[in-house]
């Protein structure tokens, strides 16, 4: 074999190497029964009990187009024995901007002209195994055309109440535990697809779920010089167009044995529908409950609600809401919406529009206030979704598959040089 042939036999023995060397995809750190059974370990010790303050910020203008600069939200959550407490204390950087009326506003206005504006102050949620609720506060800010604004405290805040098993509420208290890189081994069934670069960094893809309506595949990296800390998480619904969160995170916090993320950036993650990119900051972690926390959250949520606050029930039916006002009897859509706004609005600014769904009507999650024959749409189901999404098939691919065409390719390249060398003999 003349020297051409052999350097041409050197180069491709080095680049197989290479190739199997990046890949790593059945090494024994990429072992998908082992990470997660790792991350699993990890996951629940941190638990088990705890306590974690994140301050998260989002442009204001995603609540309403009125709003300007950011909104800012500190976020105290603690678990203890599979019980969650969460408190939001949400402040805004800017007051919102004067907006003039037009025959097609939603919005309501008093007569004197100043627009009136919603803002979400405080909000609490505690899950425990035998209730689930939340509360919403809110204040009311009177904006006049020449930019002054003046601000009352709404006058009760608004429940709702669900049944502990309805699992897709309970996204809004594990998104917040998610942005610290920990949690997500509750919501993944088996790690089908391993890989893992020289820098140690494990990439997989897993079936789960982002909860239980909602099937689909996770894709994720994870540190294990971190404690498997999860450095990127995408979920994709089956047969959905785009991913429905998508979080990453950066830096690492040590709490003596305990790595958490510094910082993550978390879009599509609290309502799962609009594709505002919120940025979460850890403060603080406690390997322990915070038990006054858990006290404050149960007075408020399971004790005597006050009378003219508004509830919205969905115990009763998960897919159809009772709403009414605490102490009186369940009333209309229309009636509920006036006397809400009659309960709410500070004492001089009670004259409010004629409009059932007048903007003088606190806002709600749920947006409006279904009737029976209106059940809320699952906006993360995507089962009637026939668009699959382009790199679907691409994730499919197992990184022995990319291994194997690098080998065909070089075996083909070998062929060639092989041919090429006794050619010119």
């Amino acid at each position: 074999m003349n020297k051409t042939v052999c350097a041409a036999n050197t180069v491709i023995l080095s680049t197989l190497l290479a190739v199997l060397f990046s890949t790593r995809s059945f090494s024994q750190d990429a072992d998908g029964p082992d990470i997660l059974s790792k991350m699993r370990s990890f996951d629940e010790a941190f638990l088990q009990s705890h306590t974690i303050v994140l301050r998260i910020q989002t442009p204001a203008k995603r609540d309403n187009e009125y709003e300007r600069g950011r909104k800012i939200t500190k976020i105290t959550t603690t678990s203890h024995d599979g019980a969650m407490a969460v408190e939001r204390e949400i402040s805004y950087t800017d007051t919102p901007a004067y907006r003039e009326k037009t025959p097609a506003t939603e919005i309501d206005y008093r007569p004197d002209g100043r627009l009136i504006v919603w803002r979400h102050t405080r909000e609490r949620s505690l899950l425990e195994p035998d209730f689930q609720g939340h509360s919403d506060e809110l204040t009311c800010v009177l904006v006049s055309p020449d930019g002054q604004t003046t601000e009352f405290q709404a006058g009760n805040p608004s429940f709702d109440l669900y049944r502990p098993s309805d699992a897709k509420r309970h996204l809004f208290m594990w998104i917040p535990i998610w942005s610290t890189g920990r949690g997500f081994t509750r919501s993944l069934s088996s790690i089908n697809e391993v890989s893992q670069s020289e820098d140690g960094l494990i990439t997989f893809t897993a079936s789960g779920v982002l909860h239980p309506r909602v099937q689909g595949t996770w894709r994720m990296v994870v540190d294990p010089k971190a404690g498997y800390l999860v450095r990127s998480a995408s979920f994709a619904a089956a047969r959905a167009a785009a991913p429905s969160f998508v979080c990453t995170t950066s830096g690492t916090k040590w709490f003596d044995s305990c790595a958490l993320a510094e910082r993550a950036n978390v879009s599509r993650g609290l309502d799962l529908v609009d594709q505002t990119v919120r940025t979460a900051t850890i403060e603080d972690y406690k390997p322990q409950a915070d038990m006054a926390l858990f006290e404050k959250t149960r007075k408020i949520l399971r004790g005597p609600l006050p009378k003219g606050a508004r509830v919205y029930d969905w115990v009763i039916n998960p897919q159809n809401v009772v709403a009414y006002i605490a102490g009186v009897h369940p009333l209309s859509d229309d009636d509920l919406l006036d006397t809400v706004a009659e309960a709410n609005l500070p004492a001089e600014s009670n004259q409010v529009s004629d409009k059932p769904n007048s903007g003088a009507a606190p806002p709600h999650d749920s947006n409006e206030i279904k009737k029976p024959s209106q059940p809320p749409v699952d906006r993360n189901d995507s089962s009637d979704q026939n668009t699959r999404s382009p790199a679907a098939g691409a994730n499919a691919r197992s990184p022995f598959f990319w291994t194997l065409v690098a080998l065909i390719a070089c075996a083909i390249v070998a062929i060639a040089a092989i041919r090429y060398a006794k050619s010119k003999k």
